[in-house]
């Protein structure tokens, strides 16, 4: 597993201020969500898009460390242990970290859902 370093530093980078940035500088990969594949209908084109506007604006408020262990673990399928190592936090703060980072985006999504359909219900 690589630890990312600080450019022009002998440590691993370990304070949690970790961004997109300094991950992709250390050379990982960090998407949203996987390359749309297998979508045959134009209303399936049409209904992934509109779910990754939804999920990119639900983690869009979340903090920096909360938006990247939620991306590391449930879009990366990064394991929890590297996890941990990558940004030099513990097992008990990575999982309390990912849980309210779920409960956020599922709620968010949960009242952008409801109100959609809500709005559809009206037409």
């Amino acid at each position: 597993m690589h630890t990312p370093m600080l450019p022009g530093s002998a440590c691993p980078y370990r304070t949690g201020e970790l961004t997109r940035d300094m991950l992709t500088a250390q050379g990982f990969e960090i998407t949203l969500l996987p390359a749309l594949t297998d979508v045959d209908q134009v209303d399936d084109v049409a209904a992934v898009a509109e779910m990754r506007a939804a999920l990119a604006a639900a983690m869009t408020d979340l903090p920096d460390r909360s938006r990247i262990v939620l991306t590391l673990r449930d879009a990366e399928d990064y394991s929890s242990g590297e996890v941990c190592a990558l940004l030099g936090i513990t097992a008990v703060s990575q999982r309390v970290i990912l849980h309210r980072a779920r409960a956020t985006v599922r709620s968010r999504l949960e009242t952008y859902f409801t109100t959609t359909g809500e709005a559809y219900a009206r037409r």
